[in-house]
């Protein structure tokens, strides 16, 4: 019998794979006439598209490993070749599993509200909005979405693209899974070093379009209110 708390964990792992879909998937079809200065539009089109459905496959894999975890036995062997390479701080209601689950559901409650407060004019290619909404969330903070979205992506990697993880770790032979001992860690904080460079592109060059759209109004708003982090960034 499957024990209760592995249960609600694989239940969790399946919210947080629909939070970070949600959180990744464009909201509104991409505008007809775009800013004329948007570095990162080459990541606008299929890419957000295919890390949506990436993301949420392997959360609901991870979801269906820990289902069974510990004791699965052979239905364990089954879903994952490899188990003897999972390591139970993934799987099993832990510091890491709940740290990480928190930042994804929190992040993605975050972006959803942001994908809210601009409504039609929140797309993932940069356009100037019909207007500056300063209230709601955006009383708080300039960028929410990207705080949100920060967050989840922080959770995902902590929790799901790690060696030790479900989709690396089941699948891969003794030989290279062990000979990737030592970059265990790489590949989180790569994937973690790149997404926060192109948030601080994408930040700029969205400033810029507020800036020339709005004018006074947006520095004075800008002026008022933190980036990301309400009072604080």
């Amino acid at each position: 019998m499957i024990p209760f708390a592995s249960t609600v964990l694989a239940l969790a792992f399946v919210v947080a794979g629909a939070l970070s879909g949600i959180a990744m998937y464009p909201p509104n079809a991409p505008p007809v006439t775009g800013f004329k200065k948007d570095r990162i539009l080459w990541l606008t089109g299929f890419l957000p598209k295919l890390g949506t459905n990436v993301t949420v496959v392997v959360f609901l894999y991870h979801a269906l490993v820990a289902l069974f975890f510990p004791g699965g036995g052979d239905t364990l062997s089954t879903v994952c070749p490899h188990a003897d390479h999972l390591n139970a701080q993934f799987f099993t209601w832990s510091l890491r599993t709940g740290t990480s689950l928190l930042l994804v559901f929190v992040g993605g409650i975050i972006r959803i509200i942001a994908y809210g407060g601009l409504g039609p004019n929140f797309t993932f290619e940069l356009a100037a909005p019909d207007r500056l909404v300063t209230g709601g969330i955006y009383r708080f903070v300039q960028h929410p979405s990207y705080t949100g979205l920060g967050l989840v992506i922080m959770g995902a990697l902590s929790l799901c693209y790690r060696r030790e993880t479900a989709v690396v770790a089941c699948s891969m032979p003794d030989a290279i899974f062990y000979g990737l001992q030592e970059l265990s860690g790489l590949a989180p904080l790569v994937g973690g070093v790149v997404a926060f460079s192109l948030f601080a592109i994408r930040v700029r060059d969205e400033e810029m379009m507020l800036k020339e759209r709005f004018g006074k109004e947006w520095e004075r708003w800008h002026r008022r209110t933190a980036r990301f982090v309400p009072w604080i960034l």
